[in-house]
C-alpha cells in the first residue's frame, strides 16, 4: 500500500513539473511578443542578441555628448578667425599713417609697419565690437579690415632673374594676450625671406583699408574731422 501511494505521488510530481515548465515557456513567449510589438511600434529594430546594459549606457552617453557643446568646444571656436570677422587697427596721423586730401583718405604703408613683420589687429567680436578698445591714444583713430579681404592677399617673390622663389599666403592668426584676448596678427606663410615682400603686403593692406574707409567709413574717425 505504501509503495502504491509513493508511486502515485511520484507520477503526480513528474506531471506537475512538466506542466509547470510548459506554462513558463508560454509565459516567456507571450512577454517576448509584447516586447517585440512595443519595439516595432517605436520603429525600433529587435536585436537578436541584446547588448549588455553597460554597452547601452555607453551608447546613450555617446549620443548625449554628440549633441551637447562643451565649454572647451566654445573656447576652441575662438581659436579660428572667420573670414567675415571685422578687425580693428589703431593708426595715428602723427606717425604719418594716413592723409586726408579733399575728403579722400589714403592709408600709408606705415600704418601696417611692424618690426616682426606681423601687424597686430584686434578681433571686433572678442572686444565687444567696440573700436575704443583698440584706440591707443585720444589723438589716434581706428580703421577696419575684414579677415577674408586680408586673406585674399597673395604675394609672389622672384629672384633677380625673374624666377619665382616663394608664394606668400597671408593669414589672420589668433594671438591672444593675457590683457587682450582679442589680439591677432597678420602673418605670412611661409615666413618672409627678406623685407621686400612685406613692404608689398603692407601696400596691399593700405589699399584695402583705404577702400573700406571710402565705402564704410572709419571705425573711429580722426580728431581733425570733428574740428
Amino acid at each position: 500500500m505504501v509503495d502504491f501511494i509513493g508511486s502515485v505521488l511520484s507520477t503526480f510530481c513528474h506531471i506537475w513539473f512538466s506542466f509547470r515548465e510548459i506554462l513558463l515557456k508560454q509565459w516567456h513567449k507571450i512577454q517576448f511578443g509584447k516586447w517585440r510589438k512595443l519595439c516595432v511600434s517605436h520603429h525600433a529594430r529587435v536585436p537578436m542578441n541584446q547588448p549588455p546594459d553597460d554597452e547601452l549606457v555607453e551608447d546613450k552617453e555617446l549620443v548625449i555628448n554628440a549633441n551637447v557643446s562643451t565649454d572647451d568646444e566654445l573656447v576652441t571656436n575662438t581659436n579660428v578667425v572667420e573670414n567675415d570677422e571685422l578687425l580693428y587697427r589703431s593708426v595715428s596721423r602723427e606717425r604719418h599713417h594716413y592723409s586726408i586730401e579733399e575728403s579722400i583718405v589714403r592709408i600709408s604703408t606705415e600704418a601696417f609697419s611692424d618690426r616682426n613683420q606681423s601687424p597686430s589687429v584686434d578681433r571686433s567680436k572678442l572686444c565687444g565690437n567696440d573700436p575704443k578698445f583698440t584706440l591707443k591714444s585720444p589723438n589716434d583713430c581706428v580703421l577696419g579690415l575684414v579677415a577674408g579681404d586680408v586673406r585674399d592677399i597673395e604675394e609672389i617673390q622672384n629672384d633677380e632673374k625673374g624666377n619665382q622663389i616663394a608664394i606668400y599666403k597671408i593669414d589672420v592668426v589668433p594671438r591672444p594676450m593675457e590683457d587682450n584676448p582679442s589680439h591677432a596678427q597678420i602673418e605670412p606663410s611661409p615666413e618672409y625671406r627678406n623685407p621686400a615682400p612685406f613692404r608689398k603686403v603692407r601696400r596691399q593692406l593700405a589699399i584695402k583699408a583705404s577702400k573700406r574707409i571710402q565705402c564704410h567709413g572709419w571705425e573711429i574717425e580722426p580728431p581733425e574731422l570733428h574740428s
